[in-house]
């Protein structure tokens, strides 16, 4: 008898859970989800600006190509030793060790000044990616009920996964856009840095204001 109730007793302790609010929950959701959708959002992000980026860095066709490989190989080839991480030292560290390594990544992809710096931190923001996603999606398992609560925070999350991709392609095009709009507009490419020789200086700007007016001149034919 004493075995039964302690069995029992066992069980009472097993399946007993932490209550959590909604407040906790939504925000649980928000950034485990977000997650997600920037681990696939990076994957697409950089495709329409690659022609831009392969000038501004000197980067080479092959090099061009490992921008967006250097991420999805890392991204795809540790998602399992991700999740066994998270099974070794915990869902919720691991997943804050991979948002963490993610976003650095993300940082120093951005102020990188040359290809093999991006192409580096790109391979670092697919192996954050890694072990971020599949521990969330165990978070998610963890975390909310058996049921509506637990199969509407699943659905979110393959949600934000298929709709990554298709925003990562939007994002690029309008950021790859607004920055070419912004050198047309005001812009003078570098021709008031403090580095650059007066002659060259003079001679750079009238070939941008050349350059402007013919834009203009066959814009206004276009037109007419």
């Amino acid at each position: 008898m004493s075995a039964a109730g302690g069995s029992s007793e066992s069980t009472g302790r097993t399946e007993r859970k932490p209550t959590l609010t909604t407040h906790v929950l939504g925000i649980a959701i928000f950034a485990i989800t977000g997650m997600q959708l920037m681990s696939t959002l990076d994957g697409t992000i950089v495709i329409v600006a690659l022609p831009r980026l392969q000038d501004e860095l000197n980067l080479s066709d092959a090099g061009k190509s490992w921008v967006i490989t250097a991420y999805v190989l890392t991204f795809g080839g540790l998602l399992l030793i991700g999740g066994r991480v998270g099974d070794a030292i915990g869902h919720k560290r691991a997943f804050l060790s991979g948002v963490g390594v993610f976003t650095i990544a993300s940082l120093v992809c951005g102020l990188a000044t040359d290809g093999l710096t991006l192409i580096i931190a790109r391979a670092v923001q697919g192996t954050g990616a890694a072990v971020a996603a599949p521990t969330g999606l165990a978070l998610i398992a963890t975390t909310y009920a058996v049921g509506h609560a637990r199969n509407r925070a699943f659905a979110v999350s393959a949600a934000m996964q298929a709709s990554g991709s298709v925003l990562g392609l939007v994002l690029g095009g309008a950021l790859d856009d607004q920055e070419r709009r912004e050198e047309y507009d005001g812009g003078d490419g570098g021709a008031d840095h403090p580095g650059v020789d007066p002659a060259a200086r003079r001679t750079l700007r009238e070939h941008q204001h050349r350059r402007r007016a013919g834009c203009r001149g066959q814009q206004s034919a276009g037109d007419v």
